[in-house]
């Protein structure tokens, strides 16, 4: 069997003012040891901050441990700080660190790494045809809360995978094929104790209904298709700062491609 690639990474140009502080973070159940400039770690979020400039152990000893957190993920958060970008992949494992990553990010605070990991997800599962395995999703709903963005991610992925009925012809021409057999096992697993989901789902499963559909709508759809509803992104603002990015970044190809 081939072994998986690993995620290509862009070369690091440090910045001249990181100083020399160096602190040491042990991650996993395993202690994955990471090197990091502190004043880089304790810029990104006050997490760090608190920890390594206040009155903690951490503080006194510059070593950190995390042992409920993924090491793979946060040797992307690594080059997310020191690059400014995540690293790319195309493989199943590399998409599981990514959902880690968005985890760590929830919990650490930091909105905008978590729509961007939001954003990386989608595009991968999009471009190479990827969906979420069981476990996987029991992974998510364990660590994460009602409301999550994650969640709701792996929720609307995972229906999409449940509902792509390839023989409908079989199961006849009713929608309740949707909810027969394993799937409402499947179903009652996700959404017995998220009433917020189950809600979304009566809400999706009314409108198939209505319409006639018999397949739940695919979630990794190009962002195009709603980026401007930011169906996954955490943001509070209202309007999506990469969205608009991306509208204005249109516009100006646009002029561009008429002169």
């Amino acid at each position: 069997m081939a072994s998986e690639a690993p995620p290509v990474t862009t070369p690091v140009v440090l910045e001249p003012n990181l100083g020399t502080a160096i602190v040491t973070i042990y991650v996993g159940p395993k202690r994955k040891e990471f090197k990091i400039h502190k004043k880089l770690i304790c810029g990104s979020a006050d997490y760090f901050e608190k920890a390594f400039n206040g009155e903690f152990k951490e503080g006194r000893e510059g070593i950190m441990y995390l042992p409920e957190d993924n090491s793979g993920a946060f040797s992307f958060f690594i080059d997310w700080l020191y690059r400014s970008s995540l690293p790319d992949g195309r493989t199943q494992s590399y998409l599981a660190d990514l959902y880690h990553l968005w985890i760590f990010a929830t919990k650490i605070c930091l909105t905008k790494l978590a729509d961007d990991v939001m954003d990386r997800i989608q595009d991968t599962c999009k471009k190479c045809n990827k969906l979420i395995s069981d476990g996987l999703s029991r992974e998510i709903w364990g660590l994460t809360e009602t409301g999550s963005k994650l969640r709701r991610w792996a929720f609307d992925l995972k229906m999409y995978q449940m509902f792509e009925n390839k023989e409908c012809s079989e199961d006849g021409d009713d929608i309740l094929h949707l909810i027969r057999g394993n799937r409402c096992k499947g179903l009652w697993e996700m959404l017995k104790n998220d009433f917020e989901l189950f809600e979304l789902f009566v809400v999706q499963f009314e409108y198939m209904a209505q319409h006639g559909d018999k397949v739940f709508p695919d979630p990794r759809r190009n962002r195009e298709w709603n980026e401007l509803y930011c169906n996954y992104h955490s943001h509070k603002e209202e309007k999506c700062v990469a969205a608009l990015s991306k509208i204005k970044r249109r516009v100006s190809d646009s002029k561009k491609g008429k002169k």
